[in-house]
């Protein structure tokens, strides 16, 4: 999350479980209600679509630190009808192994169709909205790094907790 309270949103997607095509869109800057309009072509043959799933995850680009999973979701390609054109828009979840998120982290809407002709599957990410904010009390959980003036290297965390006194008498 940005200082202003924003988030740097983009999805990346594949079909699991070989996960061998990867896709991502655009960054969409300073937003929570991101719209992408991006088309994706996934091959993919008619009889292989009931054992395969849809795995879409929004992150939260950051520039100088590893980007942050805001929430993801998982659709098995069976439960699509690949008939006509499907728009979708579902809730993300929890992304894996993360026990510290709100449970309504927002949604993800985008359309499917299958193209027997050509074998593939297009996929068109539409739109996140009411994305999260990363952190609720504005901090992005980074650390700010300084020198004192006896050149001493110091690290803290750079959340509310923190002050220049709280860390001057640490040193």
């Amino acid at each position: 999350m940005d200082r202003n309270g924003m988030s740097d949103p983009y999805v990346k997607l594949c079909i699991l479980p070989e996960r061998k095509q990867k896709y991502e869109t655009k960054i969409i800057r300073n937003s929570l209600n991101p719209v992408f309009n991006e088309t994706f072509l996934f091959s993919l043959p008619f009889n292989e679509l009931h054992s395969k799933t849809l795995m879409l995850t929004v992150y939260d680009y950051d520039r100088l630190s590893k980007d942050d999973k805001m929430g993801q979701l998982s659709i098995p390609l069976e439960s699509i009808d690949f008939g006509t054109t499907t728009e979708i828009c579902r809730c993300l979840c929890k992304p894996e192994n993360d026990d510290d998120r709100e449970s309504r982290l927002g949604d993800i809407c985008f359309s499917t169709r299958y193209r027997p002709a050509t074998g593939t599957v297009t996929l068109t990410i539409m739109e996140a909205r009411n994305l999260k904010k990363m952190d609720v009390g504005g901090s992005s959980g980074g650390w700010l790094i300084y020198w004192i003036k006896s050149s001493r290297l110091a690290k803290t965390p750079n959340g509310k907790d923190s002050s220049w006194e709280n860390v001057a008498e640490k040193l």
